[in-house]
């Protein structure tokens, strides 16, 4: 199987969209801003790049990038716990320290059981993700063979789902988000080089937002998961489009920023939130749309100075080398 070798800048801006979608997301949003499509764009991204090796360094690669990092943030979000529950409280003997095996729980589809942090939901997600995927190349990287299995695995995650049938390690949600990562490798390189083609690629474009408009508004009988996968793939090619012929555009560099540190952002920026959210909530007494914005700008302004930080001193705990 043909693989993207080099790095492909505009990629690096798309990723930093969805991260910084998924921080407004956390926040009191409009409702346009709770489609769940930004998630999906991590995971068609990275199936975009992923391929055949060696398991060792498959391993090897992973433990740096993923386990590591996950285990850095799971650790600080969990005395990050404590301290607030010892502000609220004033004591500290009450609190659940057993909430720190939640990575070990059993369910089907909740990912908010991570009450020490539930955005790294996804760092456990990812690893069963590309773990099946290694396993899947290994029998055949045939693409009809990927795209037939990968339809399968969304299958099995409608099955657990309906029959709630409880799993560790995220494994119901992996299946689910295959239908993203399993669609990257098949189609992500034929997307790249369409988007080289200006012509045909903005006919496409034009398209997709012609079909796209009314799937938001038509209101399906189907399960969400499904419904949302609709709406995702005109919506993935309409964001390519835009910052494959967008992306030099100056004030864009907030996206390449945050694009390359996603993996930070994804796994420090709820503590972040939940202290301006205290802060904030004691001046107006409630949530609102507004208070989202603000919450969203001071929170990705604060993890500009945390990202600069742990990218000079803690680089091999963040899934980067010194």
């Amino acid at each position: 199987m043909e693989t993207i070798k080099n790095r492909i800048e505009y990629i690096d801006y798309i990723k930093g969209f969805a991260i910084l979608w998924i921080v407004w997301y956390h926040t009191t949003c409009p409702a346009f801003a709770k489609n769940y499509w930004h998630v999906p764009l991590f995971f068609f991204v990275s199936g975009l790049f992923f391929k055949k090796e060696s398991f060792n360094l498959f391993l090897k690669k992973r433990i740096k990038n993923i386990i590591i990092p996950f285990f850095f943030f799971y650790i600080i979000s969990y005395f990050f716990r404590i301290l607030l529950y010892f502000w609220d409280m004033k004591e500290i003997k009450t609190f659940n320290y057993f909430s720190f095996f939640d990575v070990f729980h059993w369910d089907c589809c909740r990912v908010d059981y991570l009450s020490v942090n539930v955005p790294l939901w996804f760092f456990i997600c990812f690893f069963i993700i590309q773990l099946l995927y290694w396993l899947l190349l290994k029998i055949s990287d045939n693409k009809i063979f990927i795209f037939i299995t990968t339809l399968i695995f969304f299958i099995c995650g409608k099955f657990l789902e309906y029959y709630e049938i409880a799993l560790p390690f995220m494994i119901p949600q992996a299946f689910f988000n295959c239908l993203y990562f399993g669609f990257g490798i098949v189609f992500g390189k034929n997307l790249i080089e369409l988007l080289k083609k200006k012509k045909e690629s903005t006919l496409i474009f034009l398209f997709s937002i012609f079909i796209f408009i009314p799937l938001i508004f038509i209101p399906f009988s189907l399960k969400p998961e499904v419904t949302n996968a609709i709406q995702f793939f005109p919506f993935l090619y309409i964001v390519f489009f835009v910052f494959r012929n967008a992306y030099q555009f100056p004030p864009l560099k907030l996206f390449h920023f945050y694009g390359i540190n996603s993996l930070v952002v994804l796994g420090v920026h709820v503590l972040v939130q939940t202290i301006y959210r205290r802060i904030l909530f004691r001046f107006s007494q409630e949530e609102t749309i507004l208070s989202g914005i603000i919450d969203t700008i001071l929170t990705i302004t604060t993890l500009y100075f945390v990202i600069l930080f742990l990218n000079k001193y803690l680089p091999q705990l963040i899934g980067k080398s010194k």
